[in-house]
């Protein structure tokens, strides 16, 4: 799925579907007291989080709001090394990830060594304790 640049005029046109007003929008956004328009609030700094206030206030999903290109073919267009299985990049972060993932499982049977070693110290405390008190007897 392809997006084309988002416009006002789709927006209007998302806005008269579900029977919302400009002004109704703009209440939704900003507050009830509110004197914005939707001009000022799709300034040109327009970015990913003011998209999804919209959605939100809308109670629609984001590709909803945006215009969409149809594409003549069911396989999404993809370009540059995301599709490239041997990219230099792939490998890099997956090494990074084994060599975390193998100090973790270090970490965690470190860990555990530490458990079972208070655990035998606890016991030992306790047969301590039980032989003190039948030689009070």
């Amino acid at each position: 799925m392809r997006y084309k640049n988002f416009s006002i005029n789709h927006l209007k046109q998302v806005l008269d579907e579900l029977g919302v007003s400009e002004r109704e929008l703009c209440k939704r956004l900003k507050g009830k007291d509110t004197h914005a328009r939707l001009q000022e609030i799709l300034t040109p700094k327009f970015g990913h989080q003011t998209l999804i206030d919209l959605a939100n206030a809308l109670d629609v999903s984001i590709d909803t709001i945006l215009e969409v290109q149809e594409q003549k073919s069911d396989i999404p267009n993809i370009k540059g090394n995301h599709n490239n299985i041997n990219s230099t990049v792939i490998n890099n972060d997956i090494a990074t990830l084994k060599s975390e993932n193998e100090s973790l499982k270090m970490l965690i049977k470190e860990k555990d060594l530490r458990i079972e070693d208070l655990k035998r110290n606890l016991d030992t405390v306790i047969k301590l304790a039980q032989v003190g008190q039948n030689s009070d007897r």
